[in-house]
């Protein structure tokens, strides 16, 4: 059984990896339309290799006894400069999740009571 502080947690990831799918996923579509194959295909493959990760959380949550959480998600950006402009918001994005992350797994989340 999950506490709520981990729950609450993990469905924090959860929708930490929902965005950042959908963030490869708009960047792959604006790849493809400027004729960029190769970057399309690049970030087609990331959106799907980050939506798996929430799946495995969303499984893992509920298999648990938790309840995973599917919220609403920031819609990403569209239009980019440059092939270079979309890799450097690709960058900062990555580091955000990772700060975020870090940050998720200082808190105390895994108790051994229920809050």
């Amino acid at each position: 059984m999950l506490s709520k502080n981990m729950e609450k947690a993990l469905n924090g990831q959860i929708r930490i990896e929902a965005e950042s799918s959908q963030v490869y996923l708009s960047m792959a579509s604006w790849a493809e339309v400027k004729g960029l194959e190769g970057i399309s295909q690049f970030m087609y493959k990331h959106s799907d290799e980050e939506r798996m990760h929430m799946l495995k959380l969303v499984k893992y949550v509920n298999e648990r006894g938790g309840q995973s959480s599917i919220s609403a998600l920031t819609q990403p950006k569209a239009v980019f400069e440059s092939f270079q402009k979309m890799f450097e918001d690709l960058y900062e994005h990555e580091i955000f999740v990772s700060k975020d992350c870090q940050r998720r797994t200082l808190q105390p989340a895994c108790s051994h009571r229920s809050t």
